[in-house]
């Protein structure tokens, strides 16, 4: 076969600015099949078609799409590609891409108000009244301190469930304790997006809204960070706990704050 009009495997590297490895490695999985390979030297041979497929090769990567899906729209001669069918493919690939993006700056955006917002709980000396809105918790038994080990466990496998529920959880977790007659019933909380289509299950707390005192603690066991409410905890009447980690702009693992809050 003439070859003059065909251009060697490193001529094609330089043309299109990709390393020799990564091209050998799309051929050898199927993706950038030669034009011509001489049966006496084993030279393989590409056409400058070719360029314009390891563009196509590029777009899939940046877009983090698997690049087995690629091969669906490639002849088995790395000639033909499905221009049409690719390009909506890879658009609609692209859109969902936009829209995970744009769901993690607003993750990131709601916690540095949640950083700002707990930068200020920190500045109060005094008691303070919050009102908390009507929410759902997905809740999970717990007895130990809020930030152990076993905590961040417990925690990371209830996201896990929820999400498995087709759930949507929220940055918003903590310990919950009920408190009647001096007995504390002491669950780890995840509150559920609004969003969140909510079934009837026990795992899930309906929590009216009401008003709550708030104070700042060091104390991780909310048990003993309670004291500070005795008065209203001596009470006949059932009282709720919330213990939230307060958010730092310099994370210092010695010096953990937490935001107390008891229902009125």
């Amino acid at each position: 076969m003439e070859t003059k009009h065909l251009i060697t495997i490193g001529q094609l590297a330089k043309i299109s600015d990709v390393h020799v490895k990564a091209l050998r490695y799309y051929e050898r999985i199927g993706l950038l099949p030669p034009t011509y390979v001489n049966p006496e030297n084993g030279y393989r041979y590409f056409s400058h078609t070719h360029v314009y497929l390891i563009e196509v090769i590029r777009l899939w990567t940046d877009l983090q799409l698997p690049l087995k899906t690629l091969k669906e729209f490639v002849s088995t001669d790395g000639v033909q590609v499905e221009l049409t069918n690719l390009i909506d493919f890879a658009t609609k690939a692209a859109i969902e891409k936009i829209a995970e993006m744009k769901e993690k700056v607003t993750l990131l955006t709601e916690i540095k108000t949640e950083i700002q917002r707990s930068e200020e709980i920190k500045k109060r000396e005094v008691v303070h009244t919050l009102e908390i809105p009507e929410a759902h918790f997905w809740l999970v038994p717990y007895e130990g301190k809020i930030g152990d080990i076993a905590y961040h466990k417990k925690m990371a496998a209830a996201y896990d469930t929820i999400v498995s529920h087709q759930l949507t959880p929220t940055y918003e977790c903590g310990l919950i304790s009920f408190v009647d007659q001096n007995k504390f019933e002491t669950y780890l909380f995840i509150e559920l997006a609004k969003s969140s289509v909510l079934e009837e299950m026990e795992q899930i707390l309906h929590l009216p809204a009401a008003t709550y005192v708030t104070l700042t603690t060091k104390e991780s066991n909310i048990q003993k960070a309670s004291t500070v409410f005795s008065d209203l905890l001596r009470t006949s009447k059932p009282r709720v706990l919330f213990q939230t980690e307060l958010f730092s702009e310099v994370v210092n693992a010695d010096a953990f704050s937490y935001e107390i809050c008891c229902s009125l």
